[in-house]
């Protein structure tokens, strides 16, 4: 009897995250179909059983609505469904009831529960009913908020959008950090013109080495298919708060807080929490939390759990992998990013040229190069060689 062909899977945003995954499920034989901005350079992958870019100046959310609920690809339903972006993720929130109707196979998520955690502030209030300490933060709705808390901010302090998706198109960042009052009133005045809420949250001090992660996923009958904890070593200095060098090592503590958020909120589905430690008093806090697939992916299949092939046969076979023992140490490097933060922390005083070079003296995996799967490392590096020339020139031009 011939072999039945698994079920394909169609994974929605991203980038690194999404290539993890479009290579994991390539080696146990699943076909992937990826849609995602066409700068995704995991649309470069040799490993893509079929492409969808979304064209430049597009929301995504029309063009998914089109793809996966219109009429045009009928060859697309009963294919699993997987989230690596924010954009995807209320995507697949608002429609999940059209998705199942047209045949896909989603995940254990909740709705509301996913369009709740997009909003730091509400994910903050919950965090804190539940007794786990979070940084001071204040909702933001009008510039005249911002003004009433003046007194109370403490500088630089970090700005996240109520409406995630939408900011990211428009400051191509998801938070911001804020050196002073004038810069977040202004932000502010800009939000409220577009009709995006703000959070306003404290920045926690100390080194980005203070802060830790945890992934779950939990079924709906409350089990959960693997737990797993990585230390943040470093964090991007243009984009804020994004973890560019990483070791899988077990946290007891940011498991416990991780696991006490998720059980505190009913939460079922794929889940990563972020946390870091408060130098002034030393307790745990939670920032973060996301309902998809993160930017470490890659950190987690060199860290022997390939997380995206578990979940892959608990929704499309029913079926549960007990996950292989975990190997601790593992790293994982986004070269560029990290050099780059490694000057703004060389230009602070705050890293010498020996303390970067140790701290990255030791083998770590790439998010995106591959020998046998080029094609994505070699479009970004392209991309980002041709964006420095031109900021180069603009930078002769201003001059001139």
């Amino acid at each position: 009897m011939a072999r039945a062909r698994p079920t394909s899977v169609i994974l929605l945003g991203g980038q690194e995250n999404a290539l993890s995954i479009l290579r994991s499920l390539h080696r146990h034989g699943v076909p992937v179909i990826l849609s995602a901005p066409e700068q995704s350079w995991a649309l470069r992958s040799r490993y893509c059983h079929g492409r969808h870019p979304i064209p430049e100046g597009m929301d995504p959310q029309i063009f998914w609505e089109e793809l996966l609920i219109g009429p045009n690809h009928p060859q697309l339903r009963g294919c699993v469904i997987l989230a690596c972006s924010d954009d995807a993720i209320e995507f697949m929130a608002m429609h999940r009831s059209e998705l199942r109707s047209g045949g896909y196979i989603l995940d254990d998520h909740v709705s509301n529960q996913q369009l709740q955690l997009l909003n730091r502030h509400i994910t903050l209030e919950l965090a804190s009913l539940a007794g786990i300490p979070t940084p001071r933060h204040w909702a933001v709705e009008r510039p005249e908020d911002i003004e009433a808390i003046e007194s109370e901010i403490e500088f630089p302090a970090v700005v996240v959008p109520k409406q995630i998706p939408l900011f990211e198109r428009i400051h191509g960042k998801k938070r911001l950090l804020i050196d002073d009052f004038s810069r977040l009133l202004s932000i502010g005045q800009h939000a409220h013109a577009r009709g995006i809420e703000l959070t306003v949250c404290e920045n926690i001090p100390g080194p980005d080495d203070l802060a830790s992660r945890y992934s779950t996923y939990i079924d709906r009958q409350g089990n959960a298919l693997f737990r797993f904890t990585r230390r943040i070593l470093k964090c991007s200095s243009a984009e804020y708060g994004k973890g560019v060098h990483f070791r899988a090592q077990w946290l007891p503590e940011t498991a416990e807080i991780g696991e006490k958020f998720f059980r505190s909120i009913n939460f079922t589905g794929l889940g990563t929490v972020d946390l870091k430690q408060d130098p002034r008093n030393g307790e745990l806090k939670l920032i973060h939390c996301d309902a998809r697939f993160t930017s470490d992916q890659e950190l987690l299949i060199r860290s022997n759990l390939d997380s995206s092939w578990i979940i892959y046969n608990h929704l499309a076979a029913h079926r549960t992998i007990r996950p292989a023992p975990i190997l601790n140490g593992a790293r994982l490097w986004c070269g560029y990013e990290d050099f780059n933060a490694f000057r703004e922390l060389r230009a602070r005083n705050e890293l010498d040229w020996a303390g970067w070079i140790r701290s990255i003296a030791r083998p770590a995996g790439r998010p995106y190069f591959s020998f046998e799967d080029p094609h994505p490392a070699l479009a970004k590096a392209f991309h980002t060689g041709i964006q420095k020339l031109r900021a180069g020139r603009q930078g002769q031009v201003n001059e001139l």
